[in-house]
């Protein structure tokens, strides 16, 4: 059994790189197809770490509770992340949409309308 001060160390670790590497793929690269798949990954890859994090912390034990208190919020944050972050096809710039039900008309940067490359891999036109 890992000790609560171990999983205090390992979650601030995964907060400081998950941080640092979200910052870099949003603000480094210019290429919108990279950002996108490289952020998807980053986040399926950190729903995949906090729900082994917290499954380790029932013991690998399985239990209705620890899977619903385990796959609702992953799933649901990842999913709600997913769709709300979508990247501009000329300059690449990031575009994280607060009202997740309605698409993006204008790039937050260059000011194109139209050429947000949603997650979903829909060009709105």
């Amino acid at each position: 059994m890992i000790s609560s001060e171990l999983y205090i160390v390992i979650f601030a670790v995964y907060a400081m790189f998950f941080g640092v590497t979200r910052k870099w793929i949003l603000n480094s690269r210019k290429d919108f197809r990279a950002k996108k798949r490289l952020f998807a990954g980053l986040l399926v890859f950190s729903g995949v770490f906090l729900g082994t994090l917290v499954w380790s912390m029932a013991g690998f034990r399985f239990s209705w509770a620890v899977f619903f208190v385990l796959l609702v919020p992953v799933v649901l944050i990842t999913g709600i992340n997913l769709m709300t972050t979508g990247f501009c096809e000329s300059c690449a710039a990031p575009f994280i949409n607060a009202k997740f039900w309605q698409r993006a008309k204008l790039c937050p940067v260059c000011r194109r309308r139209g050429e947000i490359y949603e997650q979903t891999g829909d060009s709105i036109k």
